[in-house]
């Protein structure tokens, strides 16, 4: 895959070069940057906003039709809730979803875990309203992985993979491969986590319990075997910053009221290169212990044999 390549839908990039409308704005390079991005055999283009004069809503439509004319098609990454959050309703999501296949809707992330925090808490706060809009070909982007960087701990940078991956989110890294060190790597291709984010239905997981600075999220996946009861990803998350690892325990028919009654489900740790940790019921409860300051626990469950 061609690298990740990023325009302004402007008169200037963010950094002062010429952008989509150079020349004060006079001329419209739209059809022109499709066709040589295509020549050029770009498999993704994240569209930016700085700088802008023209209407957010026109312009990005006007980018995803011409990219759509081009015979080597190309991922569209918009950027257009991202500036306008304020009006990020029902009405430009359903123009999102027709027109982009991502799409950046909060502030640029930071190499620091209260940036982390901060996406996860918004998403948090609206995740309800996205479910709507999110799934295959139509995906929420909340901005890059920092893991490997300098900015989170071994259990942040955990923290934040999960919720990437269960939200079916981008991964796109922004670290050093070349100094990468090997616990931070091992997080990034963890084969287990990706096959989550990966999942076929591309549902995004959601938050089903908020106790304080505790939180228990479900994502539906896709059967284990053609034609039999769905497995489910299942994160723990506890940020409180004092005390000792949190022991959270929640019964599985509350998490997940679709289970079957009657059905056992395997718990699988994927942090854990996909061990079995027990195999539960939906009556029983699914307890784990969880570090503090930003950590997870995730598992799936897997529909018992």
């Amino acid at each position: 895959m061609s690298e990740l390549f990023f325009f302004r839908n402007s008169k200037s990039t963010c950094a002062g070069y010429p952008g989509t409308f150079s020349f004060n704005g006079s001329v419209d390079y739209t059809e022109v940057d499709a066709m040589t991005f295509s020549d050029w055999g770009v498999d993704s283009l994240k569209l930016d906003g700085c700088n802008a004069n023209h209407p957010y809503k026109d312009t990005y439509q006007a980018y995803s039709r011409a990219l759509g004319k081009q015979k080597h098609k190309i991922v569209f990454g918009c950027s257009w809730p991202l500036f306008d959050q304020h009006h990020a309703g029902d009405e430009m999501y359903k123009i999102l979803h027709e027109h982009c296949h991502l799409w950046r809707n909060y502030n640029d992330i930071e190499d620091s875990w209260r940036s982390v925090k901060g996406i996860i808490e918004f998403y948090r706060m609206n995740v309800h309203h996205f479910l709507k809009w999110h799934g295959p070909g139509s995906f929420f982007d909340p901005d890059m992985l920092i893991i490997g960087n300098d900015g989170l701990s071994y259990e942040q940078s955990k923290s934040q993979m999960a919720f990437w991956c269960l939200w079916s989110a981008p991964l796109l890294m922004s670290n050093d491969l070349r100094d990468i060190k090997p616990e931070f790597k091992a997080i990034l291709q963890n084969k287990h986590l990706i096959a989550v984010n990966q999942d076929p239905l591309a549902v995004m997981g959601h938050v089903v319990v908020h106790e304080g600075n505790k939180q228990m999220w479900v994502k539906k996946l896709s059967p284990a075997v053609a034609g039999g009861l769905n497995s489910y990803a299942v994160l723990y998350f506890n940020d409180d910053i004092i005390g000792p690892p949190a022991v959270m325990s929640h019964q599985l028919s509350k998490l997940i009221p679709e289970l079957k009654a009657g059905h056992k489900y395997d718990v699988h740790d994927l942090f854990d290169d996909h061990a079995k940790l027990e195999t539960l019921t939906p009556e029983q409860s699914l307890t784990l212990r969880v570090p503090i300051s930003g950590s997870v626990r995730m598992v799936k469950l897997v529909p018992h044999n």
